[in-house]
């Protein structure tokens, strides 16, 4: 690189300079590797006498005449690069703690005192043909009725009717929602749980038709004494999809 000389009277490169003699204060910076080289020539190995046009180089430069700079020579020897310090290597983040697993929806909630309703009402037989059917008053009778409500209504009996009962709404249900409901059986007989769906179509404290509860041929309560004698049960139900929720 060529280095233009300033004003300043210094030892650095490319600077004024003498040959270090006394009465020749400013010597060129030997720190450096410069020599005080005479102008328009070629830097020798050693400072050159002070001519009054002497100029600090590097061996084998040659300073320019009336132009001073050093051009042409090796340079001063480059300063070693630091060596750059390593990263640290990111510490490794600990396993996050696993999510809780989330409670799926419809998980199973205790009832108590299911009861029938008698007569007709909560019927599987009369209660899926709601358009011509002029039983008791439900208080989803409007719903049942409407447009969204009747599409519903025939999606759901379409199943097999031992399987699926009509009655009142559990929880926080709402018209033409449904659950799944089970009843214990006594020990021995042929499954743990009798279970139904039911579409909620009135409110009340829990009932659903005769049928349902105690004489269809896959009532709640057909494998548990208690449930017959009392006519009431302890049960447990979640919500579910109508669609397709009639127990195999």
């Amino acid at each position: 690189a060529l280095i233009e000389l300033d004003s300043i009277n210094t030892a650095g490169e490319g600077k004024p300079c003498t040959d270090g003699l006394p009465n020749n204060p400013s010597p060129c910076d030997k720190t450096k590797k410069l020599i005080c080289c005479q102008s328009g020539k070629t830097c020798a190995e050693k400072d050159m006498p002070n001519s009054g046009a002497n100029f600090c180089c590097h061996a084998g430069d040659t300073v320019q005449p009336f132009q001073p700079v050093c051009s042409g020579g090796p340079g001063p020897d480059p300063s070693p690069s630091p060596s750059p310090s390593p990263s640290p290597s990111p510490s490794p983040s600990p396993d996050p703690s696993p999510a809780p697993s989330p409670t799926p929806a419809g998980d199973w909630t205790s009832g108590s005192g299911l009861g029938q309703c008698g007569d007709l009402c909560y019927r599987v037989s009369n209660t899926c043909q709601f358009d011509s059917y002029a039983g008791p008053t439900y208080a989803c009778q409007a719903y049942l009725k409407g447009q969204v409500g009747a599409g519903k209504l025939q999606s759901f009996c379409g199943q097999d009717h031992n399987k699926i009962a009509f009655g009142h709404k559990l929880g926080s249900m709402q018209c033409g929602e449904c659950a799944l409901i089970r009843v214990k059986n006594d020990a021995g007989s042929p499954t743990d749980f009798q279970e139904v769906c039911m579409m909620a179509v009135d409110v009340g404290s829990g009932e659903v038709s005769d049928q349902t509860l105690l004489t269809g041929p896959d009532a709640l309560c057909k494998y548990n004494a208690a449930c017959r004698s009392a006519t009431r049960v302890d049960y447990e139900w979640r919500t579910v999809d109508c669609t397709s929720c009639a127990p195999p």
